[in-house]
């Protein structure tokens, strides 16, 4: 019986990370604590397995660069969902998260003391990604609502400029590596 329950188990794991791709670009709808951490976890210790494969074995570190690209959106429209199950809104997801990127380079780049308003704000976003969603529905929909689509123009904008960014990103880093510059 218990092999069963972890069968079914692992089942809703897995098919929370595959919808979460599926939905890759839906910034709408809302999306369940468990839903949420289960992308979030499998995505993590995907992300950890390339990383520590890439160190060993050059080729996956492009692997691993072609996962973080096409895993980035699926993250932040899972994040944004579950910021709609609290009845919040996708703004405050940009405004905490990015914030949050900024402390952390301004710690490592200018001072330490950044590093306080960055774990006040990883706090902050654990508490929302921790809390219950509102039980009933919101201006978001009803609670584990899908996406009413699986592509949405706001969320493809967000994708191709992320891609953009990141091969400019790599392409500037390799030149710089290969003329040592």
């Amino acid at each position: 019986m218990e092999t069963i329950a972890a069968q079914n188990f692992f089942s809703r794991v897995w098919n929370a990370f595959i919808s979460a791709f599926r939905y890759y670009a839906a910034y709408s709808g809302r999306s369940s604590r468990f839903d949420f951490w289960s992308f979030t976890i499998t995505n993590g210790l995907i992300n950890i397995l390339l990383s520590l494969l890439s160190s060993f074995y050059w080729p996956v570190g492009l692997i691993y660069f072609i996962y973080s690209l096409v895993s980035f959106s699926p993250s932040a429209a899972v994040g944004i969902r579950r910021y709609h199950d609290n009845d919040l809104n996708a703004w405050i997801f940009l405004a905490v998260n990015l914030a949050m990127v900024i402390s952390i380079i301004a710690a490592l780049n200018y001072h330490p003391i950044f590093f306080l308003a960055a774990a006040l704000l990883i706090i902050i976003n654990l508490f929302i990604m921790l809390r219950k969603g509102n039980p009933e529905a919101n201006r978001f929909g009803l609670p584990e609502t899908t996406p009413v689509r699986a592509f949405e123009t706001p969320g493809t904008i967000v994708l191709i400029l992320y891609i953009l960014l990141n091969l400019a990103l790599f392409t500037a880093g390799f030149i710089r590596g290969y003329t040592g510059a």
